[in-house]
């Protein structure tokens, strides 16, 4: 469906505030990564998958939040989630991968339109 280097976005909302958006993040190297997806929580039946690289959240570059629980802040206080992620490459190296500008890439979504958003509602 997705390949390395797609720029996926993916927008969820919760049907109430204390629900868990069922994904796990971690911070490796100053940049933030999904480290698990609950196959119950509201990210299960997304593109979003272990090892996607979080671009974006709620319309906030990830290079603004100061730290890891700040991002996670924001998706557990908020209703409504949009995250950005860049689909990464498991078999390469995060040295490889440093040489690749993926600010610069386009956002494309396997048929190869630009920017899809996918909207999942409880």
């Amino acid at each position: 469906m997705f390949s390395a280097g797609d720029v996926i976005t993916v927008t969820v909302g919760k049907s109430n505030p204390r629900q868990d958006p069922g994904r796990k993040l971690e911070e490796r190297n100053g940049q933030y990564y999904v480290r698990k997806v609950r196959s119950a929580g509201l990210f299960a039946k997304t593109p979003v998958i272990p090892g996607d690289k979080v671009l974006e959240v709620n319309g906030t570059d990830y290079h603004e939040f100061k730290t890891l629980n700040e991002l996670k802040k924001v998706i557990k206080d908020e209703m409504r989630i949009t995250i950005v992620v860049l689909r990464k490459d498991p078999d390469a190296s995060e040295s490889s991968a440093s040489s690749v500008d993926y600010d610069a890439l386009d956002p494309v979504t396997p048929d190869g339109v630009v920017r899809q958003e996918i909207e999942e509602r409880d």
